[in-house]
């Protein structure tokens, strides 16, 4: 009955344009700072642990939490000079297009706004849990992916190859965007976590996207490495 409800009101707000605001409010008057899928963080520390040395690139931050783990686990196996990118747009999902209109297959479908943590309110989470040396090495780059991820970030903020990189973005556009962007960052051992791998069919969301990116750039070979939760994660063997 509670799910039942929960979704109703998700439907109701979608509707009415108020489900932005919505997490904005809940956002104000209760900030909790915890993950949404705790089952990536057992991903995230078997990735760090056994990926190659480079930074940590994670698209889809909502309020930072497993972009805050990151930089702990980091500290525990003596990364200090590792630097952690979080990308997110802070204003929710952007407005599904396309196959991205689709239920996926717990039956919901993303909506304009879903997801959305002010970038102020990520900001204060890190440097609240961070050391100060830690939280300067913690970058977050807000807008969408289509108007962000740009060559000129690599120049601007210094950005090494990748030794982990987390796509949390739910939707199939976004998860197109983001591969594209960080193709130039993949190194042999590289992690790349798929958060939401089995959130829609393999015609649809991430798994389509990661089809789409492989068969564009035929040099480059992955394999698995693990699954968690609705994710999965791969290792890339051959970047290019």
């Amino acid at each position: 009955m509670e799910d039942f409800l929960l979704r109703g009101a998700s439907r109701i707000l979608r509707w009415t344009g108020l489900l932005s605001w919505s997490y904005r409010l809940i956002n104000k008057y209760h900030p909790s700072f915890e993950s949404l899928q705790p089952s990536n963080l057992n991903a995230i520390v078997n990735a760090m642990k056994r990926s190659p040395c480079g930074d940590y690139y994670e698209f889809g931050v909502y309020k930072g939490f497993s972009l805050w783990f990151a930089t702990q686990i980091a500290a525990t196996i003596d990364r200090t000079d590792m630097h952690f990118f979080g990308f997110d747009s802070f204003e929710g999902l952007p407005e599904p297009i396309g196959i991205d209109k689709k239920a996926d297959s717990l039956g919901n479908y993303f909506a304009k706004g879903c997801f959305t943590a002010d970038l102020e309110l990520v900001k204060s989470f890190i440097n609240k849990y961070c050391d100060k040396s830690t939280a300067e090495r913690v970058v977050l780059i807000k807008g969408y992916y289509e108007n962000t991820l740009v060559d000129d970030l690599n120049s601007i903020y210094g950005m090494k190859h990748a030794a982990v990189i987390l796509v949390d973005c739910d939707m199939y556009a976004s998860t197109k965007t983001v591969l594209k962007f960080i193709t130039s960052k993949l190194v042999a051992g590289t992690i790349i976590l798929f958060d939401d791998w089995l959130l829609t069919a393999s015609d649809a969301g991430q798994q389509l996207a990661c089809r789409e990116w492989l068969t564009a750039n035929p040099g480059l070979l992955l394999e698995e490495f693990c699954e968690f939760g609705m994710g999965k994660g791969f290792r890339v063997v051959r970047p290019r």
